[in-house]
């Protein structure tokens, strides 16, 4: 009787939890929305960054005083970011890597209609094998490292990475060589967003970036943050 009563309870436990993360992804979503003019759709899908990782990144952009963003996966992520850029922090420079041309076209016109375009710096970086020297696992794909230097290289050191891509499927540790390869581009102050570190491949890399960067580790429902700068709460209101 025992062990039915604690199963209950726990799946009780679970239930609630299910409930809270629910009202924080749609509290998240209509604080985001209010970025966007009337009208404009962002698409929003199994695949898409979740809404309260964008507002804990939209909050770390407006109270770091970030200068330079760099996400890897364009999409939901880049609408929000370059839309906060524009309405706000209009001297911001925002770099978006994405593999898939048809995809980044896409992205190119929905920003225009947002009237973004400006405000993000969309760069085609096609998966290819990635040097050995930045690989977690030996061979690795990732998107071209030379195309993502060259586009780091004309922007300020950069305050706050977005790394939601390349697909997991693409590789053993996909995304593990964005801190490697950009290390020496970070600034001196930086915030790295790793999404999706719910699941296990992208645990241990957190866990490895962590050590690498000798930094701090804040692990969320579906995202990490490592970060050395002022020690401030980027947490929204509500959470």
């Amino acid at each position: 009787m025992f062990d039915r009563i604690k199963d209950r309870l726990r799946k009780a436990e679970e239930h609630l939890d299910a409930i809270s993360v629910a009202q924080a992804e749609q509290f998240a979503l209509t604080r985001l929305q209010q970025l966007f003019p009337n009208g404009f759709f962002p698409a929003l899908t199994t695949w898409s960054i979740s809404p309260s990782t964008m507002l804990f990144v939209c909050n770390e952009i407006a109270i770091s005083g970030a200068r330079s963003v760099v996400e890897f996966g364009s999409g939901y992520s880049t609408f929000c970011i370059a839309s906060l850029i524009k309405n706000n922090f209009p001297d911001v420079n925002f770099i978006s890597v994405e593999s898939d041309a048809a995809w980044m076209h896409s992205v190119h016109q929905s920003l225009v209609k947002l009237g973004c375009r400006e405000h993000a710096a969309l760069v085609h970086a096609p998966i290819t094998d990635l040097p050995a020297k930045y690989a977690y696992t030996h061979p690795q794909k990732w998107y071209d490292s030379a195309v993502v230097l060259a586009a780091v290289q004309q922007a300020p050191p950069i305050d706050l990475m977005l790394v939601d891509g390349p697909f997991g499927k693409i590789s053993p540790f996909a995304r593990y060589p964005a801190v490697p390869v950009l290390t020496a581009s970070l600034a001196a102050k930086y915030a790295v967003y790793l999404d999706d570190s719910n699941r296990p491949q992208e645990s241990e890399i957190a866990g490895r970036w962590a050590e690498e960067l000798d930094c701090r580790r804040t692990d969320h429902h579906r995202f990490t943050c490592l970060r050395n700068g002022e020690d401030f709460d980027p947490t929204p209101y509500g959470f």
